[in-house]
């Protein structure tokens, strides 16, 4: 795990030296993510007739504290829709669960 440092730079007027000040912050808690059965379907309008889309389909991971994740796939395949998804941000139209350091989340929160 990296410690994070926040560097403050000083000049002093009446001399050419500069000092630096590393200022460290308090390491946060862990967090690990997991979902399960992850679906998401939002309702368009084709030939004027409301048709259920499904965008998400039964997706499974996890997100693990101190690894690098990446999400990759082509333009419109649901990246950011997952991550929104996660976040709660759009939860109308999501299924399935979501687990945050192994308890479910209370999507309400």
């Amino acid at each position: 795990m990296f410690n994070r440092a926040k560097c403050r730079r000083t000049e002093n007027n009446n001399e050419d030296k500069s000092t630096t000040e590393l200022q460290s912050f308090s390491k946060k808690p862990e967090v690990h993510l997991s979902f399960e059965s992850l679906t998401y379907t939002v309702n368009t309008y084709r030939k004027l007739k409301k048709v259920k889309n499904e965008i998400l389909h039964g997706i499974d991971g996890c997100f693990r504290s101190g690894q690098l994740t990446a999400i990759m796939g082509p333009s419109g395949c649901g990246k950011s829709t997952l991550l929104n998804v996660l976040a709660g941000y759009s939860i109308s139209g999501s299924s399935g669960q979501v687990y945050l350091n192994g308890s479910l989340r209370d999507e309400k929160q």
